[in-house]
């Protein structure tokens, strides 16, 4: 049975992503911070990827990805998630989800425990430069017009 929500998930991954994202530019406070983050871990964690060209764990089994484990982008775009979701009441489920979505990743043999972590890291990377940019730039006539630290 988990293994039928896994694939439904993997299946929805890009509806249920489009419907956090709307629930999160509700709950997070920086909601220009956090779109441009996600937009930014959807272009690096993909390249990484490739850059590292690290093996999946099922690499030779039926139902393993095509794409290579390091990092694992499921883990990167969740942590962007938790950490936008920082000082919200919605931090613990955005935490609890993004730490479901990388065990699970894990359980399913689709990722190592090392290339999940490293989604994890480079998730909340991404999230932390873009919020420090932001801020740096805060009292700047740019960022004021456009309400970026919004």
């Amino acid at each position: 049975m988990l293994w039928d929500v896994s694939q439904w998930i993997d299946q929805y991954y890009y509806v249920l992503l489009a419907c956090f994202t709307i629930a999160g530019l509700f709950w997070f406070r920086h909601k220009k911070v956090f779109i441009i983050a996600l937009l930014l871990t959807a272009l690096i964690a993909p390249t990484a990827k490739q850059v590292f060209a690290e093996d999946r764990p099922c690499v030779g089994l039926g139902t393993c990805p095509v794409s290579e484990g390091f990092p694992s982008v499921h883990a990167a775009s969740a942590m962007v998630f938790a950490f936008a979701a920082i000082g919200s009441t919605a931090f613990p489920f955005f935490m609890i989800v993004a730490l479901v979505i990388g065990g699970s990743r894990v359980a399913f043999g689709v990722h190592t425990v090392p290339q999940v972590i490293a989604g994890f890291a480079l998730g909340a990377l991404i999230y932390c430069v873009v919020w420090s940019m932001a801020y740096k730039l805060k009292d700047e006539e740019v960022a004021v017009r456009h309400g970026l630290m919004d």
